[in-house]
């Protein structure tokens, strides 16, 4: 039998211009036309499409799209609102997944996937999504680009790149993001998360390019640095990840936080850098797993400024004593206001040599022996009790959608110092459609801190499909409860929210077996997007 996706590579691939008409709508027949027949028809999985000149057009909610490719030129508009689907699966003329002209604007606030044939090992375009000078896409608040796979890069910016929403990279073989050009005319603005893995190098910024940091960006799995080249990269919110940055244009501002590792791990800066009013987010899941800053130059902090923040599973008891280094740099040089060669920070003792190691010696003033997050309505009802408290000033109650960064959503006060049973609740009122994680933040009087383990909960609608065994060894097995008409994206991600498994299930197939022999032990969710719909469920791997 002859396959069917040789003759589509061997012989070309059907171009479809955007003809338009009275509407603006994707799905509507009449506004295309297909080059070679010049029939009016919706552009098939194996079209290139062209859509020329000032017009706007849309892909309405709950519409799933699958082509070749796009070319936005002469000024078009393309939106994918929310709700709706878009995926490119190989290379234009250009070879690029999505290309655009100068003047021409592309908004996701749905979701977008960029190279993303059913076979990640052909059809590879040289790059994902070309933004042409004077070119805008923004990602909006609702919006998820992924680009699972590119040869040369996966995203050139000449224009401006917006985020708001989510943007994931993988497997690309070059560049994450490339940015060329002059200031003014070439701008990254991230509100959102960006995360970048496997590149050669995550972030190639070059010709004084800006790209101005105020969301979360995670680069790790780059055979180069995670972050290169002469532009300015201005982190005022989250930067982390596994790897080198150039340091010379790194510049993290007060109130930012840098976190080391891509859920354990080393983040290294190739020269000087100032922590000064920065937050520094270690990882710590035991003795010999914890995150590590190194800087190959001088390290500039301040005792009353700067901030140590921990997280991971550690319980931090003080029976299994010891130091973790932290921080080194290989200089020797750190500098600051310091008096002595240690201090106190968040209730840790670190001690200063060439880096600085901490010690959890008697950092236990809480004993939590309980944790839950369960539904109330439409709200989550979170309960906690602790043995005995010393010095227990109270808890923060932490919330966050990806399970690493959280924001306080409130307070409850401690008891003090005592020796009874202490029983707490919280409710959450504004849980977000899809995963919740939750945590407590334990304040003592002295300014000392300490995390509960993390707790997590699926808010939203009764899935299609059903996963199991739940506890599972070799197999897991996702099954639908009616045979969906169109095929179905399969990711699972580890409690950290790093992808470990992605797999397209073709239409018409009922069952979807995913090997987890080889996984590490613990919790997984598993996040299937089919018919428009995301649904997730949560398995453990023994």
């Amino acid at each position: 039998m002859f396959n069917p996706l040789f003759f589509t590579s061997a012989w070309g691939s059907d171009f479809f211009d955007w003809i338009g008409g009275a509407s603006g709508n994707w799905n509507v027949a009449a506004n295309w036309e297909n080059r070679r027949t010049h029939l009016n028809e919706l552009p098939p999985i194996d079209a290139d499409v062209e859509i020329n000149g000032n017009v706007i057009v849309t892909i309405p909610n709950s519409v799933v799209v699958t082509i070749e490719s796009i070319f936005l030129k002469g000024g078009a508009q393309l939106t994918i609102v929310a709700g709706a689907s878009l995926y490119t699966r190989k290379g234009n003329t250009g070879n690029d997944g999505i290309s655009l002209d100068a003047s021409c604007t592309l908004t996701v606030n749905g979701t977008l996937y960029i190279n993303d044939p059913v076979d990640l090992t052909v059809f590879a375009p040289d790059v994902g999504l070309n933004i042409d000078p004077g070119a805008v896409v923004m990602v909006g608040s609702t919006g998820n680009l992924y680009i699972p796979n590119a040869e040369t890069g996966a995203i050139k910016v000449k224009g401006v790149l917006t985020n708001d929403g989510s943007i994931t990279i993988t497997n690309s073989n070059g560049y994450g993001i490339l940015s060329t050009g002059g200031i003014g005319s070439s701008r990254i603005t991230n509100n959102g998360t960006l995360t970048i893995s496997g590149a050669t190098t995550g972030l190639d910024l070059s010709s004084s390019v800006e790209f101005d940091n105020y969301g979360t960006v995670i680069v790790s799995g780059a055979s180069g640095k995670l972050l290169d080249g002469s532009g300015g990269f201005h982190n005022q919110g989250t930067f982390g990840g596994n790897g080198t940055v150039e340091a010379d244009d790194f510049i993290s501002y007060p109130g930012s936080i840098i976190a080391p590792g891509a859920s354990i791990g080393t983040l290294t800066f190739d020269n000087d850098l100032d922590l000064t009013g920065v937050t520094l987010l270690i990882e710590i899941n035991g003795e010999n797993t914890y995150d590590q800053l190194i800087v190959q130059g001088e390290i500039t902090l301040d005792p009353s400024t700067s901030t140590l923040q921990f997280g991971g599973t550690y319980d931090f008891d003080p029976a299994p004593m010891g130091d973790f280094g932290i921080m080194t740099s290989t200089t020797g040089q750190i500098t600051g206001n310091f008096t002595t060669t240690s201090y106190t920070l968040n209730g840790a003792v670190l001690t200063q040599s060439t880096g600085f190691a901490v010690s959890f010696s008697n950092f236990l003033p809480v004993e939590l022996t309980a944790f839950t997050a369960q539904p109330l309505g439409k709200a989550v009802q979170l309960r906690w009790s602790t043995a005995t408290e010393t010095n227990n000033n109270y808890f923060s109650i932490e919330h966050s959608t990806d399970g690493r960064y959280f924001t306080e959503i409130g307070r409850v006060g401690g008891a003090g110092t005592s020796q009874e049973l202490h029983f707490y609740s919280f409710v959450h009122d504004a849980p977000a459609k899809g995963m919740n994680y939750y945590r407590l933040d334990q304040h003592d009087y002295d300014g000392g801190r300490q995390y509960s383990n993390i707790e997590a909960l699926f808010f939203g609608e009764k899935n299609h499909w059903t996963a199991y065994p739940t506890l599972a060894r070799d197999l897991v097995n996702v099954e639908w409860q009616e045979v969906p008409n169109r095929r179905s994206v399969v990711e699972a991600f580890n409690l950290s929210g790093q992808m470990v498994y992605r797999q397209v299930a073709p239409s018409q197939s009922a069952v979807l077996q995913i090997p987890v022999a080889d996984w590490a032990p613990g919790m997984y969710w598993l996040m299937v997007q089919s018919n428009g719909k995301v649904e997730v469920q949560q398995f453990m791997k023994e």
